[in-house]
């Protein structure tokens, strides 16, 4: 969890309270793995969305390339 608080995103938001660095350091790594990959889910209703917001027809009427990146398996996460 050391390596997560110090990446940039977190270490912005867990340097304006530190107890929440604590509390972070604290959690055990595979709840919040889990509990991440939930909160992504909500941006992605649909398993075919790709992305928030936009279906696939919608991204079909793109007439650039586009390159999406997501990081993980495919699949819901697992629920606990």
């Amino acid at each position: 969890m050391e390596a997560v608080a110090d990446l940039p995103g977190w270490k912005e938001q867990l340097a304006r309270n530190p107890r929440n660095r604590e509390r972070m350091l604290r959690q055990d790594a595979t709840t919040f793995i889990d509990t991440m990959k939930c909160w992504a889910w909500s941006f992605f209703p649909k398993e075919d969305c790709p992305i928030p917001d936009m279906l696939p027809s919608d991204l079909r009427a793109l007439k650039m390339p586009v390159m999406i990146l997501r990081s993980g398996p495919l699949g819901l996460p697992s629920s606990t």
